[in-house]
């Protein structure tokens, strides 16, 4: 005998809105679980429904009801012989009418099922009974730590209240970790409210920049934390090395921190989005290991936070900072894979000291797999604007601007398309890879300019490698005719080499070809060309 609910369930993925005080608008998407359709538990499905498994299946009893143990698993003929009475009927003995009618009364009883969600209101000292029921009653933060690991089920969202005045107090040294988790259909949420005076904030109170605000442990996974604001720590926001599945950081804001703004390890299926780190002394954001199909969008990486000007007292005490920074070098982890990152920008990596100071805006190192980068532009880093060495690497719509020595440093292998490099101190181009083999990097409709000040827009380390330069625009400010530096290959194919290209009135005509540039608008566009060579600012590669 096999227990069942009905011929067929229907099974809810729901969206919803989270802004406070709007309750879950749930949109039902409604698949079909098979069940054996042989009989049905006529009262067991106001308690519980069985999975498709004939065999063995997970009792989900409803919050309110605390007969059984969520995780328990029972045969199926032992969850049809369970404490409380059941009547099992052969589905073969009903009417046609009647057997609706159990559907019917099943489907009625288990939807309200799903619309248990709870919302939770936070504020720094509590307001009223301080049951979380609304901002008139909101928690005391004193408790968040425990109301995220145990108060919280899936789908339940906490918000968590921004200052209601100017003077209003903060969250302050307030730190721990979330060690529960949302499921793929029922997310946790913690989100930040502005209620007039901006979105909550925790500022560390230690001298020395000390300890993570928020650190993800314990495999916690399916999380949204949004709208949040962290200063004065040695990390912002960090995960342990368990695997952590589908995260959603949105709008979180991290300045001043002594190591890292974000750091990220065996994170899967997730998404970092709108979030800036500002002032940091070594990382912006790290990706260290075993992260796989990751989303990284419209993010800032600023390692002084003062955007186009200097601030030589911060650079002085830093060693190699990096904005973006990926895997990490000679580590025997397994790599990160299938990275997307958007509309991203570095900005102000820099060391001032030693022989050779460094600094890079989007760094990855050997072990990284699957590489997009869109429309991401870096900008006054030490060293490069790009230094990548990872495999599989796409360059679409990316803009370098004015870093010391480099635009674009690829290793071993890429393509580029529709991306602009202008006013780097040694080359526009640099192809670094040496040692025996061969390679080739290609770029498509990019131009690459060089000041007064650049040595050379194409460089070379070996002789293995080949640039192929496909309807691109080379050119230099002034009288410069050295366009390459190096052993390597260069094939032009309808490709051209100008000089003396600051002036407007010269080919290629740009629009504005003045620095600084802080990539916005069609200054490096060119009239000679127009769409059929070099860079375009209307242009969108896919």
């Amino acid at each position: 005998m096999q227990c069942s609910t009905a011929a067929a369930y229907p099974r809810a993925s729901h969206a919803y809105s989270d802004a406070p005080g709007e309750r879950r608008r749930w949109n039902f998407a409604l698949q079909t679980i098979p069940i054996p359709p042989e009989g049905v538990c006529s009262k067991g499905a106001a308690f519980h429904r069985c999975r498709k498994s004939a065999n063995e299946h997970i009792v989900n009893q409803l919050p309110a009801l605390n007969r059984f143990n969520r995780a328990s698993v029972h045969t199926v003929e032992q969850e049809c012989k369970l404490a409380y009475p059941i009547i099992v009927m052969d589905l073969k003995t009903f009417t046609p009418l009647l057997s609706k009618i159990i559907r019917l009364v099943s489907l009625l009883v288990w939807i309200p099922s799903l619309a248990v969600a709870a919302e939770f209101y936070m504020t720094v000292e509590g307001t009223g009974a301080k049951d979380g029921s609304d901002w008139e009653n909101a928690l005391t933060s004193e408790n968040l730590f425990s109301i995220l690991n145990e108060t919280l089920q899936p789908g339940d969202t906490l918000y968590l209240s921004g200052p209601e005045s100017e003077d209003a107090a903060h969250y302050g040294d307030l730190r721990g970790s979330i060690t529960s988790s949302g499921t793929k259909e029922a997310r946790k949420s913690l989100i930040g409210v502005d209620r007039g005076f901006g979105l909550p904030e925790f500022v560390g109170k230690q001298k020395v920049r000390s300890y993570a605000t928020l650190r993800l442990t314990e495999g916690s996974s399916y999380w949204t934390i949004k709208n949040l604001r962290i200063r004065h720590r040695e990390y912002g926001l960090t995960t342990d090395e368990t695997e952590h599945k589908e995260l959603l950081i949105d709008n979180i804001s991290v300045y001043s921190t002594r190591q890292a703004g974000f750091v990220f390890a065996n994170c899967d299926d997730s998404i970092i989005r709108n979030c800036q780190s500002e002032r940091y002394s070594s990382i912006g954001f790290q990706f260290s290991h075993s992260c796989d199909r990751i989303q990284i969008i419209d993010c800032l990486a600023d390692c002084t936070g003062t955007r186009d000007k200097d601030d030589l007292a911060h650079w002085k005490g830093l060693s190699d900072p990096v904005g973006f920074d990926f895997h990490s070098k000679r580590s025997d982890a397994a790599p990160n894979t299938d990275i997307l990152m958007q509309n991203c920008i570095a900005l102000n990596n820099r060391e001032t000291k030693g022989k050779y100071p460094q600094g890079d805006g989007i760094k990855f190192e050997r072990k990284n797999i699957g590489i997009t980068l869109d429309g991401c532009l870096t900008s006054r880093n030490r060293d490069a604007g790009y230094d990548l060495k990872g495999s599989n690497q796409i360059l679409n719509n990316c803009k370098a601007i004015s870093n010391s020595r480099y635009g674009f440093k690829l290793w071993y292998d890429g393509v580029l398309s529709n991306c602009v490099s202008v006013g780097h101190g040694s080359r526009e181009f640099m192809l670094p890879a040496t040692g025996d083999g061969e390679r080739t990097i290609t770029a498509k409709n990019c131009t690459f300019h060089g000041i007064e000040k650049t040595d050379f827009i194409v460089g070379f380390e070996s002789k293995g490698t080949t640039a192929v330069l496909e309807n691109c625009i080379l050119s230099f400010a002034t009288d410069k005719k050295t366009f390459k530096a190096g052993h390597g290959k260069l094939v032009l194919n309808d490709s051209v080499t100008l000089k003396n290209a600051a002036d407007p009135e010269n080919p290629p005509l740009y629009v504005d070809p003045t620095l600084p540039w802080y990539g916005r608008g069609d200054n490096f566009d060119n009239r000679t060309f127009g769409q059929a060579k070099g860079y375009s600012s209307s242009r969108v590669i896919d």
